[in-house]
């Protein structure tokens, strides 16, 4: 989204020979307890129009999701069914819980635990939150350990292939030499002689 949003101040920028911000701060994403908080974050952002007095209704503003999880829009890039599921049913069903769960929204008392995000990351009570750091710190080690992994391997095989060549420039009198040595700690039930021979040939010198 960062990357969308600043390529497009690009665009309008160069367009009309303007330099402006176009958006208010920079693209934040939390990570938010579905459980307990998606459908309250959802009500509290559709419902921002409302206590702003830009309309008297969400469904007025069309510049939020809204309308896509009443299922008045069409060819929209939001999937409303991650949202309509929290709500059971059918579609239809969850299209209607949904509308009334927006409107009870109105009249309740702001509830001030919906909206503090941790860390400025995260939403939902501390037991979702340090299992949340618990995943992200696991998946960090992971990738750290593919990372390295994948670097051994290249610098390996970039040895290797130093090593080869290195190999094929030795006089063909001291390459035949380094073969032999190679057969000689062969075992006869290997399949390709001729590739095992040269790897270990290769091998050899390497450590020679």
């Amino acid at each position: 989204m960062q990357s969308l949003l600043l390529r497009y101040t690009q665009y309008f920028n160069r367009r009309y020979r303007q330099v402006v911000h176009l958006f208010q701060g920079r693209y934040k994403a939390i990570v938010c307890d579905k459980d307990a908080y998606l459908l309250e974050l959802v009500r509290y952002i559709h419902l921002n129009p409302v206590r702003a007095r830009v309309v008297k209704r969400p469904e007025d503003y069309v510049w939020t999701g809204h309308l896509s999880y009443l299922g008045k829009r069409e060819e929209d890039l939001i999937d409303e069914g991650f949202v309509l599921d929290q709500l059971g049913g059918d579609r239809s069903s969850a299209r209607r819980r949904y509308r009334r769960f927006v409107w009870e929204g109105i009249t309740c008392r702001h509830e001030k635990k919906y909206y503090q995000v941790k860390d400025q990351r995260y939403l939902g009570e501390d037991a979702f939150v340090e299992r949340i750091e618990r995943e992200r710190k696991a998946g960090e080690e992971a990738e750290i350990k593919r990372i390295a992994a994948q670097e051994k391997a290249k610098a390996e095989e970039d040895a290797y292939r130093k090593k080869s060549e290195e190999f094929d420039a030795l006089p063909e009198e001291e390459r035949n030499q380094w073969l032999e040595k190679a057969r000689a700690t062969m075992h006869s039930n290997l399949g390709n002689a001729k590739i095992a021979t040269r790897s270990i040939a290769i091998s050899l010198f390497r450590g020679g």
